[in-house]
């Protein structure tokens, strides 16, 4: 039987926009130099790790969170558009405490553990699922047996963390820091496992 895919996520490192606490969606917002020393610190740390390939969204703190990695092991950052962040519309750049006291309502189900959501001329949390989980699940099935670093944004590891968790742990709260890593393994039945995660301590 062929063995799973190991998909190794992390979150990129932090942008000013982090700093602050603006929404920053699919805003191209690039990391700030605490973000720039999380990514070197990212790279030795995975150092004595090897990975089958290399892939980041294609926005700049996904792909510069990549980028010591790379070039540590001499391999290229693979761009994977479908897994950018969810798509936050009118809200980008918004300062999220803002937001709270604006829509109340709409920032408690944004918040909440399982979202029902949308966002004005932005995406809905439903179609943001199924992007990104698609995109991994079908990742998953071209490199049954591999080892693949992945480095996207906080929703896109809620997306994975909330399709692989068991059905009692779905609803669990979840810190999904810059630079925290999640390994989930995806197998040739599309069965998704938690492995182990830096959101889940």
């Amino acid at each position: 039987m062929m063995e799973a895919c190991q998909i190794y996520l992390v979150r990129h490192g932090e942008t000013a926009w982090n700093a602050e606490g603006r929404i920053q969606g699919q805003t191209d917002i690039e990391l700030n130099q605490v973000g720039r020393d999380q990514a070197e610190a990212l790279a030795l740390k995975l150092a004595n790790t090897t990975y089958d390939a290399i892939f980041a969204s294609d926005l700049s703190r996904a792909r510069d969170t990549a980028a010591p990695v790379a070039r540590q092991k001499g391999q290229a950052v693979i761009e994977a558009p479908r897994l950018r962040e969810l798509d936050f519309g009118d809200y980008e750049g918004r300062l999220a405490v803002e937001l709270k006291q604006q829509f109340p309502d709409w920032f408690k189900r944004f918040a909440s553990t399982t979202p029902e959501f949308s966002v004005p001329n932005g995406e809905t949390y439903a179609a943001f699922f199924q992007r990104v989980t698609q995109a991994l699940g079908n990742m998953a099935r071209e490199r049954q047996g591999q080892r693949l670093l992945v480095v996207v944004h906080g929703g896109v590891v809620s997306c994975a963390l909330r399709r692989a968790l068991p059905p009692e742990e779905k609803t669990r709260r979840l810190a999904i820091k810059n630079g925290s890593i999640t390994r989930i393994d995806i197998d040739a039945a599309d069965t998704w496992t938690v492995v182990s995660s830096d959101a889940l301590r």
